[in-house]
């Protein structure tokens, strides 16, 4: 019986891991959106002022959703 409760607490985890990798989808998105506009709105000598601010920033979410991605869910899924 407590082996069926635990399965279940994963499969919850997993769940709700699927809705932060959900997030960060749209997050991605809405980075985009962010990047293009502020491309259209702030240029200065034919350069973006951010640009190293944005790669850095965009970086750093692909690598955290890779890790969700290819290791926690893995992982979780794993353990069912």
């Amino acid at each position: 019986m407590e082996d069926e409760l635990i399965k279940e607490k994963y499969k919850q985890l997993l769940s709700k891991l699927y809705h932060i990798k959900n997030k960060y989808q749209e997050l991605d998105k809405a980075f985009d959106d962010l990047k293009v506009s502020v491309k259209e709105n702030l240029v200065v000598d034919e350069k973006t002022v951010v640009d190293g601010s944005f790669n850095n920033i965009k970086s750093t979410v692909d690598s955290l959703e890779n890790e969700l991605v290819n290791s926690i869910m893995p992982n979780v899924s794993n353990r069912m």
